[in-house]
């Protein structure tokens, strides 16, 4: 049974400015038509927004479940702490992670921070490994990845760590392979794939 109206009467008021029926569907739609039908800025609309979020999934739990994980399974941190805490830790490794948004709301971002996270040590939340990065919306972007790179470096390890670490080091450590269909990208799924993860340190594709 849902309580979460019961514990919270302005929640009625909310969901019927939403149209919706349940929190959770709040959720569901594009945070811009969510922002659209609040009315509000940015800033009340984000206050509402994880107000929502937090009556679905409170923030008790959140923290409940990072700490049952931690330390019983390995994950990359994808350099937002709030993100982590969410999914336990950050990405874990050995699983298959979804990740959807509208565009430019940064799904590519969270991607290249993930690849150089990877690379970096253990004890920041890296894997010290190898990336494969598989593109199927056009160049693999070296420039963007180039221009956020150390300075997430630096702020994962901290500047002093972070000197070992070039440009250089952290493309040559991502093995980039960009496909125009689904039928050479399954190809390379069934061959390319598994003879690079034979031969290198792959930690996250």
């Amino acid at each position: 049974m849902d309580t979460s109206r019961e514990h919270n009467p302005d929640m009625e008021a909310l969901l019927s400015r939403f149209g919706c029926d349940e929190p959770y569907q709040c959720m569901l739609m594009p945070y811009t038509e969510f922002l659209r039908l609040s009315g509000l800025d940015e800033e009340q609309g984000q206050r509402i927004w994880s107000y929502i979020s937090n009556q679905i999934y409170p923030i008790e739990e959140k923290h409940k479940l990072s700490s049952v994980l931690k330390g019983k399974e390995r994950w990359i941190s994808t350099g937002d702490r709030y993100i982590d805490m969410c999914l336990g830790g950050g990405i874990r490794l050995g699983n298959i992670v979804e990740i959807v948004g509208e565009g430019a709301t940064g799904k590519t971002q969270l991607c290249l921070q993930l690849a150089i996270a990877a690379q970096l040590p253990e004890r920041v939340g890296g894997a010290d490994g190898e990336v494969i990065y598989i593109s199927t919306e056009g160049a693999f972007p070296v420039n963007r990845l180039e221009t956020m790179a150390l300075p997430f470096v630096q702020r994962m390890c901290g500047e002093q760590d972070a000197q070992r670490f070039d440009i250089g080091g952290l493309l040559h450590n991502i093995q980039v392979a960009e496909f125009e269909n689904m039928e050479t990208m399954f190809h390379a799924l069934d061959y390319k794939v598994p003879a690079i993860l034979a031969s290198r340190r792959v930690k996250l594709v």
